[in-house]
């Protein structure tokens, strides 16, 4: 099992108000890129969708993030992502590039809430 940690940004205007929610876990190695994106993707289905969110269209991970920010009001400094992911192995803490991961990302939504 490797643990990780999801950090994820949300704009709240009152700045007494943690902006940061972080979600904390472990699952097997083989599984990490997997999981990851099954949680952003349920977050994403569930910001974007009629019935939960604000029913909008994406047509990217990038326009996902450029909605999101723009719907909430205002951008979180250095959070254009939204969320941040660590998970540790051998030793020490390593970020899991979501840059690198944005299509695949987006295709995993695509494919399990519209095909």
């Amino acid at each position: 099992m490797i643990p990780y940690c999801i950090q994820y940004a949300s704009a709240v205007e009152d700045p007494r108000d943690n902006n940061i929610f972080i979600t904390n876990d472990c699952c097997k190695r083989e599984k990490l890129d997997f999981t990851i994106i099954s949680i952003i993707i349920q977050f994403m289905y569930e910001f974007c969708s009629e019935d939960y969110g604000h029913g909008i269209t994406i047509s990217s991970y990038d326009d996902f993030c450029q909605k999101y920010w723009q719907l909430q009001g205002f951008q979180v400094r250095g959070w254009y992502w939204i969320f941040h992911v660590e998970y540790f192995d051998e030793n020490s803490w390593i970020e899991w590039k979501i840059e690198d991961y944005t299509k695949a990302i987006f295709n995993a939504y695509q494919d399990k809430y519209y095909t």
